[in-house]
């Protein structure tokens, strides 16, 4: 890539960044604009804004959906709605339940659930099939809300995604199964691993309708924008210390936290990496515009010794493609795993998680972040990981990380402040801070530790 290109590549990103900011921030202005008679719903609005804006954030939204595909989406959900068992993913303790979305929501709920069980046998639960009633509110309601969202996205020369009256309905039917899914347990308390997906904010809204306690274990570091920047729970069962006072400089009550680790990585604290003369590259889902533009400032600072590792949400195959030829892709699926393994000269990403953990093996980190945008993870701003925006700065930071070995012990000791512990003894301190939390009236206090949508 020329100077010129590389330029011009980093301009138009800049401009999109201010048409999806400019995008996000008015359908935020839209939701929150709602008047007393409006025929709106607020609570179906409130499950949905965060992962609407967030599909904004991502890029230009596809205008319109064939019928047969619209007429497909609305057949599916009817038979997940009259189905039982369908909908989120439901772990079961002796005496709370978690609710799982993704792959790595269950990595960290699964093993907290495991050490809940204790010695007492906890049935499977399942969510309760919809009656025409239910189905026929949940459709009524989830069209009255597109309705309105439509018109004054209209009215402001937005354009909303194309699959939001899908997005719609698949929350609503799941507010109505949570609501009937409480009316008939005995779940003491509810963990969730996400805090912005649509169906996870329906399980914990009829949660608080019932007055039942919520706890937010969370499954990536802390991130520091609008979409995240959100506690709907009774109570949070972070990763680290620094995690915590992060919450706290941002108001958030530090009765309503506690640090429990990451139940899903093992052998936490890791030993040093070994030394290897490769980079690994740890991309993450962005759009392809964005991940084009990585791809080739890596490319022209670093033709050859990359390995790919990439985010589980992404296609290898299809990265595989994009990528320049002489790259690899990682045999695993599991970047901690793989740096563990065989180790890296320095990991190169976008906007991760997988940094943090790099760090804790003390391997340097370099983040490309975008000119006009800040990190994505406050963790990033530590001044131990090189930020960087074009191809300069991304050679001066190659540079300088082959010079860094030496402060792998100060890298590991500040990752180790965002993550304290790991594996079974973070998921057995995690599970005990749930039942601490519940039973000592603390999350039933205040309806919610932080809410950035209300």
């Amino acid at each position: 890539m020329s100077p010129h290109s590389s330029s011009s590549a980093a301009d138009a990103e800049r401009r999109h960044e201010v048409l999806v900011r400019q995008a996000v921030d008015a359908f935020v202005t839209i939701a929150h604009g709602r008047s007393r008679m409006a025929p709106i719903d607020a609570d179906l609005l409130w499950c949905v804004l965060p992962q609407v804006a967030h599909a904004l954030h991502q890029g230009p939204a596809a205008s319109s959906m064939a019928t047969a595909r619209k007429l497909g989406m609305i057949g599916r959900n009817v038979v997940r709605a009259v189905t039982p068992g369908r909908g989120p993913t439901l772990i079961a303790a002796a005496d709370f339940v978690c609710i799982s979305t993704s792959v790595q929501t269950a990595r960290v709920l699964e093993p907290i659930a495991a050490a809940g069980k204790g010695e007492r046998l906890a049935p499977t639960p399942r969510w309760p099939a919809l009656g025409p009633a239910q189905l026929r509110s949940a459709v009524l309601r989830s069209t009255a809300v597109a309705r309105w969202l439509e018109l004054k996205a209209t009215a402001a020369g937005l354009v909303l995604p194309a699959d939001l009256a899908d997005v719609l309905l698949r929350t609503a039917i799941q507010l109505e199964r949570s609501h009937r899914f409480f009316d008939g347990s005995h779940v003491r308390s509810v963990v969730v691993a996400s805090q912005h997906n649509a169906a996870t904010r329906a399980v914990l809204l009829a949660a608080r309708r019932k007055g039942i306690p919520s706890v937010y274990v969370p499954h990536a570091p802390v991130a520091d924008n609008r979409f995240y920047l959100d506690l709907p729970v009774s109570m949070a069962v972070l990763r680290g210390p620094a995690e915590a006072d992060w919450y706290v400089r941002h108001g958030v009550d530090a009765d309503g936290l506690r640090v429990g680790g990451d139940p899903s990585v093992t052998g936490w604290p890791p030993l040093c990496a070994p030394s290897r003369s490769d980079v690994v590259f740890a991309p993450s889902p962005h759009r392809d515009q964005r991940l084009t533009r990585t791809i080739d400032l890596l490319a022209e600072v670093l033709p050859r010794g990359v390995e790919v590792c990439p985010h589980p949400r992404m296609d290898r195959e299809q990265l595989r493609r994009q990528c320049p030829s002489n790259w690899s892709m990682s045999p695993v699926p599991s970047t901690n795993r793989r740096l563990a393994e065989v180790g890296a000269s320095m990991v190169i990403q976008d906007g991760s998680g997988v940094g943090l953990e790099a760090l804790a093996m003390g391997i340097p980190v370099i983040d490309v972040c975008p000119h006009g945008t800040r990190p994505n993870y406050p963790y990033l701003n530590s001044g131990l990981v090189s930020v960087v925006a074009d191809g300069e700065e991304l050679r001066l930071a190659v540079e300088r990380a082959g010079e860094e070995r030496a402060q792998a012990a100060e890298r590991m000791t500040f990752a180790r402040s965002w993550v304290a512990i790991g594996g079974g003894e973070a998921a057995t301190a995690c599970a005990a801070a749930i039942r601490e939390g519940r039973g000592d009236g603390q999350a039933t206090s205040s309806p919610v530790l932080l809410d950035g949508w209300a």
